[in-house]
């Protein structure tokens, strides 16, 4: 009885590491600190990156997605925080959702997520997200500059 047992354990052991091992989400990650390009609440353009404006600028109008919390926090933007939670899931035609809850009226309800990543060369990249729906648009960006790995140069005591 107790080989039988200890197989079984063994057994569901691997099946669980190998389904951890091979397991990738079907969502997408947002998580970070992010620079807001453009804000329209039902239909009102509250924000634009594009164009030069004295009353928000850059370094203020920031986008904070915790993931851990499902929260999206946008700054600064009407002298005031914006707070909404999300959850991401697949849409119908097999595109990315998004679904909000905030106490912002224009914030509530599903949302088209849009991903797209541009390419500068092997070691910099921006990634754009895109929140849509008919009256409201939430855009954010960041540029991420990865570096290639470079060893630790030896030191004295080193083995």
């Amino acid at each position: 009885m107790m080989k039988i047992l200890k197989y079984v354990l063994v057994l569901f052991f691997f099946s669980g590491v190998l389904y951890l091992a091979f397991y990738t989400p079907d969502t997408v990650n947002i998580e970070g600190n992010w620079d807001l390009d453009e804000l329209v609440l039902q239909g009102e353009k509250i924000y634009s990156a594009k164009k030069e404006n004295q009353l928000f600028p850059k370094e203020y109008n920031k986008v904070y997605v915790n993931e851990w919390k499902d929260s999206l926090h946008i700054e600064s933007v009407l002298n005031k925080e914006i707070t909404a939670t999300y959850k991401t899931k697949r849409g119908n035609k097999g595109n990315h959702m998004i679904y909000l809850i905030s106490d912002e009226k224009a914030l509530n309800g599903d949302f088209s997520l849009h991903v797209d990543t541009i390419f500068y060369d092997k070691v910099r990249f921006q990634i754009k997200f895109s929140i849509q729906s008919e009256a409201t648009i939430l855009k954010f960006s960041r540029n991420v500059l990865t570096t290639p790995w470079k060893p630790q140069y030896p030191f004295r005591g080193c083995v």
